[in-house]
């Protein structure tokens, strides 16, 4: 019975050994993975980027917008109107255009920090940072 144990210890000691050796010798898991050890200092920095790079975009996707931007004092509709005048369309459903301030615009540009959102056959709707606005001719 003595000898049992005793050969049951050392089988345990000598494989507790065995899998100590080899998880110190083994390259590091990761979740898709055995991945080897970087060699050089460039792969290090390499890896590094990487790994920085996927934390921050994953602390990106966690801020929620607050619904209106602090550093752009609020404007009344009366306060907009002043700044823009909307002389005229140039309408095709395809590609409209629009006539502000003397210029010709389309959809995505930016008048006097107003981004034009869409363009209709009699107005135009922009939004300023704080909210949408629109100007119809007249």
């Amino acid at each position: 019975m003595q000898n049992k144990k005793l050969i049951i210890l050392v089988i345990l000691i000598i494989g507790a050994i065995a899998s100590l050796i080899y998880g110190i010798n083994a390259p590091p898991k990761t979740k898709y993975g055995v991945q080897r050890a970087p060699s050089s200092v460039e792969e290090r920095i390499e890896m590094a980027k990487r790994t920085i790079s996927v934390k921050r975009r994953a602390r990106k996707t966690e801020y929620t917008v607050w619904g209106r931007n602090p550093f752009v004092p609020e404007l009344t509709p009366k306060e907009r109107l002043v700044k823009l005048t909307l002389n005229g369309i140039l309408w095709d459903e395809d590609y409209p255009s629009a006539i502000l301030n003397k210029s010709i615009v389309k959809i995505g540009d930016v008048v006097d920090g107003n981004t034009i959102v869409d363009i209709g056959p009699d107005k135009v709707i922009l939004n300023d940072g704080t909210g949408d606005f629109e100007l119809r001719l007249e």
